[in-house]
C-alpha cells in the first residue's frame, strides 16, 4: 500500500496532468485510488484480472476493466512520462551524482566472454592441436 507522503506526490504531480474528458464528463472515481490499483499492477506484475483478488481483501466500486481502461488513457497522453519529468526536474537538485555509476561500470558479464570466438569485433578460428 503506498504511503501518505506517496498519495500526496500522486495528488501533486500525476493528477494535475490528467486530462479532462472531451466531453465535459468528470469521473465518479477517485483517481488515487485508480493510480493505487495500476501501481499495484505493474509493482507486482500481477495480471489485471488480479488486481482486486491480490488487493489484501480490498475491494473496489469498480472493475479491473475501468483500471485497465484508465491505464491505457493516461499512458497514451503522456501522463506517466510527465509526471516522471516532473518529479525528475524538481528533485534533480538534490540528485547526488557524484555516486551514480551510469556508464554500465557495474554491470555482470557472462563468464564465457573469455572464450568467445569474436575477438576485436573479428571472428577468430580457434586452433586444434
Amino acid at each position: 500500500m503506498l504511503t501518505n507522503k506517496q498519495i500526496t506526490a500522486l495528488r501533486q504531480y500525476v493528477v494535475p496532468l490528467i486530462p479532462k474528458n472531451k466531453k465535459g464528463f468528470s469521473s465518479n472515481h477517485d483517481p488515487i485510488d485508480i493510480l493505487r490499483c495500476i501501481i499495484y499492477k505493474l509493482k507486482t506484475g500481477c495480471q489485471w484480472r488480479h488486481i482486486f483478488v491480490e488487493l489484501e481483501g480490498v475491494t473496489y466500486p469498480f472493475s479491473w476493466q475501468l483500471v485497465y481502461y484508465y491505464y491505457r488513457k493516461w499512458l497514451k497522453a503522456g501522463v506517466f512520462e510527465q509526471a516522471f519529468m516532473a518529479i525528475l526536474n524538481n528533485r534533480k537538485i538534490k540528485l547526488n551524482t557524484q555516486i551514480m555509476y551510469l556508464d554500465g561500470t557495474h554491470s555482470l558479464s557472462k563468464k564465457g566472454a573469455v572464450e568467445s570466438s569474436i575477438k576485436d569485433g573479428k571472428k577468430v578460428e580457434h586452433q586444434t592441436s
